[in-house]
Formats: structure tokens, C-alpha cells, sequence
């Protein structure tokens, strides 16, 4: 998986690691790039270059690099300019959200997955705790598991 930009580098900062540099017209690729630096050429040059190859992800991992959050303000700037619409419609919709990915992830970890109630469960424990954000739905579902199996 191919962390990027502010994403990239908080999940750097937390776990003690160096990102890289896609090459640019000023310089080639860059490898162990500190975190710090990196934020810099983030806010000088452009965040898309800043990135970091990691192994599967746990569900805080993402959660605390704000994975999520920063997958829906790319959605919807992508939505934005494409302008995308339900051809039945007319109406503008948003596809392929951060909650699609959150929803796959949280029931992957969880090991419910193929549950037969596991999208009831879900949704329950979203709608208790989503306004609050990603951290607070994915703590209600981690409480409320042992219901579930």
C-alpha cells in the first residue's frame, strides 16, 4: 500500500520512519527522506510527492494518519471537478468513498466479514458513532463486537 502527502508523513512521524520523493524538475527520486523535510517540500512543492510504501494496514494505523479522512477531501475534490452524475438522475453522487474502504476494513479486521449480520452490526455502530468521526465508529465497534459473535 502507497501512503502520500500528510498521510504519509504522520504515519512516518508515529512509527519512526523516512519517506521518499517522487522526482520533480529540480531533482530526482529521493529515498529516507525525515519526516520534518518532508513536510516542508509538502508545503513548498506540492503534498503528491511525498510518499511511503507500507505493508497492510491495521484499521488504527490508517485511523491515526488520518487515512480515511484524507481519502474523502480527495474523493470529493475529484467529484468536484468531474462533476460525475447518476446517469438516471442527472443528480451528482459520490462514489468509491473513504466509508466504502472503512466499512471493508473494520469487518476484515474484526474477522466478521462474512457474517450474516455483520452489515447490521456495522451500521448500528456507524450511525452511534460516525458524527464524531472515524475514531469514535470504530471504537464503538470495537466495544460492541462480543455482541455480535
Amino acid at each position: 500500500m502507497t501512503l502520500t502527502g500528510y498521510t504519509a508523513i504522520a504515519y512516518a512521524r508515529k512509527h519512526g520512519l523516512t519517506l521518499s520523493k517522487y522526482a520533480d524538475s529540480t531533482e530526482g527520486k529521493r529515498y529516507a527522506v525525515p519526516p520534518d523535510e518532508a513536510a516542508e517540500i509538502a508545503a513548498r512543492e506540492g503534498e503528491n510527492l511525498i510518499y511511503l510504501e507500507v505493508e497492510d494496514m491495521s484499521v488504527q494505523d490508517k485511523l491515526d494518519a488520518n487515512y480515511y479522512m484524507n481519502r474523502d477531501i480527495l474523493l470529493y475534490r475529484e467529484w468536484i471537478a468531474n462533476k460525475k452524475c447518476n446517469p438516471e438522475t442527472g443528480k451528482r453522487v459520490l462514489c468509491g468513498t473513504s466509508y466504502d474502504e472503512f466499512y471493508t476494513d473494520c469487518l476484515k479486521e474484526l474477522g466478521i466479514a462474512d457474517h450474516p449480520k455483520a452489515s447490521i452490526f456495522f451500521n448500528h455502530c456507524w450511525d452511534d458513532g460516525h458524527s464524531s468521526g472515524y475514531h469514535e465508529a470504530w471504537n464503538i465497534l470495537q466495544n460492541w463486537i462480543d455482541v455480535l459473535i
